[in-house]
């Protein structure tokens, strides 16, 4: 009987090892390890000390030896933490200096160490030397174009070269394209792709474009008003390691991975169960819809939600796929590895967004951004075992 079991493995192994990463994570029927998280440290919080209090957090980046960069665009500064979560030293302050910041951004350490901040009211991103105190700037990069707002992430190639996301108007079409730009370390625009929409991208957003004229009834501008469907499809994208971009369409599990050169590398399946509503959940859906009758939306509240949340990726260029889980439940994500196999499901407290809180996965841990009831912000770090 050992013997036949022995087979059946050695057969399951070669089979997996003839198919592509698709079908391996299409195919995978034994259920992954789960991950559950506890909460390993807070910083801030309505109870924290004025060192560890934060006006509005716009990006996080975590270093090596565990610390926590902590970007806030109201006070125009970054906070340094310790691994512990102790205070450290604030770098920046309101201006336009070496070390000023006006709407300060997104941050993030690029491959020789620095750290990166976009600091869009002046046009610019500023490298960070912080492996000493106090830090200092190392390098400027001028922003020629527009980055597409604070949550955009800064990520990079091996060869330093800056890559993020930017929108652009097309009149003819009266709506905005998000567009990926690749900068090289001066800067100059090297490579701009527009990133076309796939299937079912806007299903359920209902827009409204309003047109901006002068005195004489001259078209000077165009404004647009975007409106979504409760629980409906949404057209999301995750940004990782040496220009990897993983793109899908909330509306169904299929998740196509994307490299810098816009070439698809793999797409990632999986068939799960359809999440209904709660009635809680519909009563707001129904009170949202309700709100919005007079702009004459084109779709109604769906029956189930759509199954995918968002998508992370680690610092490892894992990826991690939300998924729409029961009123009520812990939230959950798929975690496949970098050829695309599913090596775990990651579990955590529902009341932390992970998605919406400017995460940094590294290792086993994730830190993030969470609020509470009255909006205070605090930081927070899961470990996951």
């Amino acid at each position: 009987m050992s013997n036949i079991r022995l087979v059946t493995v050695s057969a399951a192994v070669l089979l997996a090892s003839l198919m592509s990463p698709t079908e391996q994570a299409t195919a995978q029927s034994v259920p992954p390890p789960r991950w559950r998280a506890t909460i390993e440290m807070t910083i801030g919080g309505a109870d924290a000390d004025e060192s560890a209090t934060f006006g509005r957090i716009s990006g996080l980046a975590v270093d090596a030896a565990g610390r926590v960069f902590v970007a806030d665009t109201q006070d125009e500064q970054i906070a340094v933490f310790s691994a512990t979560g102790a205070s450290g030293a604030r770098i920046g302050r309101s201006g336009s200096g070496p070390l000023e910041f006006k709407r300060l951004a997104t941050i993030a350490f690029s491959p020789d160490g620095l750290l990166w901040a976009r600091d869009e009211g002046n046009a610019r991103m500023l490298g960070l030397d912080v492996s000493a105190t106090p830090a200092h700037s190392a390098k400027t990069v001028p922003l020629t174009q527009f980055t597409g707002g604070s949550r955009m992430p800064i990520t990079f190639e091996p060869d330093g070269a800056f890559i993020d996301e930017t929108v652009w108007f097309d009149p003819a079409a009266t709506q905005f394209h998000p567009v990926r730009v690749r900068r090289s370390a001066s800067g100059a625009i090297t490579r701009s792709d527009t990133l076309q929409p796939p299937p079912g991208a806007f299903a359920g957003v209902h827009r409204i474009t309003v047109p901006h004229k002068d005195a004489s009834g001259k078209t000077i501008g165009m404004a647009q008003h975007f409106h979504w469907q409760p629980f409906g499809p949404k057209w999301i994208r995750a940004y990782g390691p040496a220009g990897l971009r993983a793109d899908a369409v909330t509306s169904r599990y299929e998740v196509h991975i994307v490299n810098a050169n816009g070439t698809r590398v793999r797409t990632v399946t999986r068939t799960v169960p359809a999440v209904g509503l709660s009635p809680r959940e519909r009563k707001w859906a129904d009170s949202t819809m309700s709100e919005s009758k007079a702009l004459n939306m084109p779709f109604g509240v769906p029956k189930a939600k759509a199954p995918i949340e968002g998508l992370l990726y680690a610092q490892d260029g894992r990826l991690w796929v939300e998924r729409a889980v029961a009123d009520g439940r812990p939230r959950e994500a798929d975690v496949f590895d970098t050829n695309g196999r599913l090596i775990a499901v990651a579990e955590w407290p529902r009341a932390i967004d992970i998605y919406n809180g400017h995460p940094v996965i590294r290792g086993n841990t994730v830190t993030t951004v969470t609020s509470d009831a009255d909006g205070i912000e605090r930081v927070v770090r899961l470990r996951f075992r």
